[in-house]
């Protein structure tokens, strides 16, 4: 395997695409470290240490889509709460407005959902 990896280099070590075909390397993995750690308790160089490369720096985490919208919701939330004071008393109006006809025994007495059936057909 030694002359093999003489002869070809680096190249031995690597799979080689041939076409749309891979093919492995003519030099294992595992015969290569073997080769590797003979060459260097011979105290001789090993020319074939892969380059180091530098880690690339991570992405930072795009997040989550209830965080991204927090900000609107809760601008709507301050919309509808400034809001609610003028709802409620125009509920009420029509509530008194709505009750106004009927009795005071019809008002203990029946349901609201009766209560609105009997305003429609009084």
């Amino acid at each position: 395997m030694a002359h093999l990896l003489l002869r070809l280099g680096e190249a031995a070590l690597k799979p080689i695409k041939v076409g749309e075909v891979w093919h492995k390397a003519a030099i294992s993995g595992r015969i290569a470290a073997r080769l590797r750690k003979q060459a260097l308790l011979e105290g001789r160089e090993w020319p074939f240490e892969p380059a180091t490369v530098q880690p690339k720096v991570p992405k930072r985490p795009k997040g989550h889509k209830h965080n991204k919208l927090k900000l609107l919701r809760v601008k709507e939330i301050e919309e509808k709460l400034e809001a609610m004071p003028k709802r409620v008393a125009e509920y009420r109006k029509l509530a008194t407005e709505r009750d106004k006809g009927s009795s005071l025994v019809d008002l203990l007495t029946l349901l609201p959902k009766e209560r609105r059936i009997k305003a429609r057909g009084a």
